[in-house]
């Protein structure tokens, strides 16, 4: 939900239902250009998000009407995570319309960091023709495709046999990710084998 303020007195800048149109007091469309501001939460204060490391794309228009302007945060840092911003939307005057401009602010939004808590593997000494599972514990607000390898994307099939998986489960916000294989070279993984584990979120 978005807080509403306008700069004229008497006046309400309101958005319809759908939030696809601008109307005034009178219910008369209001046209009027927008621009839009990112910040960040800085101790009780708002500091602006575009400069540095955050990168605000150009506000366009879609076919509804409807505008964006993106923001990139990146490199993302794990201080990051719990990191509050806000967009602040504002519209030029349109004085043919009586309007005489306005803002509105959108709801705090909290960044959250997806990262790989754990990665560990059910036997570290395995003797040729053993069978091992790797598991790997991610957390994020949405699951990610999970991907087991030792170079490039895919495992070494000259030391290991595919068994099964990823298997995924979740609970809250961690998901766990078990890959089960046979080693086909005695204690591959102390003969200096690293596998890996990949998470990926996508984007949006």
């Amino acid at each position: 939900k978005a807080v509403v303020s306008t700069q004229s007195t008497g006046q309400q800048l309101r958005t319809d239902g759908s939030g696809t149109a601008l109307t005034d007091s009178s219910v008369d469309e209001v046209f009027a250009t927008m621009s839009i501001a990112w910040e960040y939460a800085d101790g009780d204060s708002w500091t602006s998000a575009s400069t540095g490391r955050y990168k605000v794309g150009t506000t366009t228009a879609g076919v509804t009407g409807l505008s964006s302007s993106p923001l990139s945060v990146g490199p993302v840092r794990t201080s990051d995570a719990g990191k509050v911003f806000r967009a602040t939307l504002t519209y030029t005057s349109d004085s043919s319309n009586n309007f005489f401009g306005g803002s509105i602010v959108s709801d705090n939004m909290t960044l959250s960091l997806a990262n790989i808590q754990s990665f560990n593997v059910s036997d570290d000494e395995p003797i040729e023709g053993s069978t091992v599972t790797f598991t790997c514990v991610a957390t994020g607000n949405s699951q990610p495709t999970f991907t087991f390898f030792t170079s490039g994307s895919s495992m070494d099939t000259s030391r290991f046999t595919y068994v099964s998986g990823p298997t995924v489960s979740q609970s809250g916000d961690y998901y766990t990710a078990t890959y089960t294989t046979t080693t086909d070279i005695a204690t591959v993984l102390n003969n200096g084998q690293k596998v890996y584990c990949k998470a990926d979120y996508g984007t949006g």
